[in-house]
């Protein structure tokens, strides 16, 4: 479809020249526009499938939890002696690292309290993004240069 008046947009279609000046060949605009109406047409319809099957979901999910809720205990009867052995020293040996845990998060509470004895508040910083500018002398009127914290913790230029 090249002529010698007609050239491609970027888009794809045949700019051509008629009576009404420059354009684009009507047919291939419609067959574009109903293509693109087709995939919005179908995003529509997979977005109200996958709605439908959410909620379906949620409420197997709930109805699962109700299931669950209503089960009694799990008991390790049935276990065999060594298994039993075997489950009861795992159940010890989880409760000496949750005792040891508590033991050391303690310790490291009380290494710490002496320190805020010391100083009734700690010593309060002002973010260098939030420090005032100088009204006077050689910094005034001046920004800041260099990388600044922004509220995700990732750092950026300043503008």
């Amino acid at each position: 479809m090249s002529g010698a008046g007609a050239s491609a947009s970027p888009y794809g279609f045949v700019v051509a020249r008629g009576r009404g000046g420059r354009g684009y060949r009507p047919e291939q605009v419609e067959a574009v526009a109903a293509e693109v109406s087709r995939e919005r047409d179908d995003a529509w319809e997979r977005a109200a499938r996958l709605t439908v099957l959410h909620k379906e979901m949620e409420a197997e999910a709930e109805r699962l939890r109700e299931v669950v809720a209503r089960l009694a205990p799990q008991t390790y009867d049935t276990l065999g002696k060594r298994a039993q052995y075997l489950l009861e020293l795992v159940e010890e040996e989880a409760a000496a690292v949750r005792h040891a845990a508590r033991a050391e998060a303690q310790a490291a509470a009380d290494a710490a309290g002496p320190r805020r004895a010391r100083s009734a508040s700690p010593p309060r910083r002002t973010p260098t993004s939030c420090a005032p500018r100088p009204t006077s002398g050689p910094a005034a009127g001046r920004t800041r240069r260099g990388p600044r914290p922004t509220r995700s913790g990732s750092r950026r230029a300043a503008t």
